[in-house]
């Protein structure tokens, strides 16, 4: 019989391979202030899974054990779900409306935090996934404005901008658009 694990697992999976879909070339056409954005609260979700779960997700997060990344993306994964019903629910918005722009920001946030982690069960996503965290960590010079739109989101709808528990005055928010996961400095130093 097919234990919870396996069901977990499969879930985890399948949100894996959804998330680097929509990764591939996602931050091509992305102004440059709005990528920074991305990878500030991209850094913040790390960092609140590693709270929960250990720095192994912030130091070696393909290295983590197969059922602990199903059981992390899989929670995500509901994220994910809730986030895709609030754009719906904002459908009658424009781009650049702070709330709409906000949640599609988490969205894909959430998207590379779960690729990353997906490395875990499935190792050939790394490419798609070092090449998303390039782009974001590329524009890292707009982080000025990241921040502010971050802050705008906040402002509209009373809201962190990031998961609670994690730093979000406007000096943290600016760090975290502007510096790389340590798993990805960790690669740099090293070569």
């Amino acid at each position: 019989m097919f234990g919870l694990n396996f069901f977990t697992r499969r879930r985890a999976q399948r949100a894996t391979f959804a998330a680097r879909a929509a990764l591939a070339g996602a931050f091509a056409g992305q102004p440059p202030a709005e990528r920074a954005a991305i990878m500030a609260v991209a850094n913040a979700i790390l960092a609140s899974v590693a709270a929960r779960h250990g720095d192994a997700v912030l130091l070696r997060p393909a290295a983590l054990r197969k059922d602990e990344a199903a059981a992390i993306i899989a929670e995500l994964s509901v994220s994910i779900t809730k986030l895709s019903l609030s754009l719906d629910r904002l459908s009658d918005r424009d781009f650049g409306d702070p709330v709409l722009d906000g949640v599609h920001r988490q969205m894909r946030a959430t998207e590379l935090v779960v690729g990353t982690l997906g490395t875990a069960l499935d190792p050939s996503g790394k490419r798609i996934v070092a090449e998303a965290w390039s782009a974001l960590y590329g524009a890292r010079r707009h982080a000025k404005a990241a921040v502010a739109a971050l802050l705008a989101f906040q402002e509209e709808t009373g809201i962190s901008p990031v998961p609670e528990g994690v730093p979000s005055r406007p000096a943290d928010l600016l760090a975290m658009a502007t510096t790389a996961p340590p798993f990805l400095r960790a690669r740099t130093a090293a070569a």
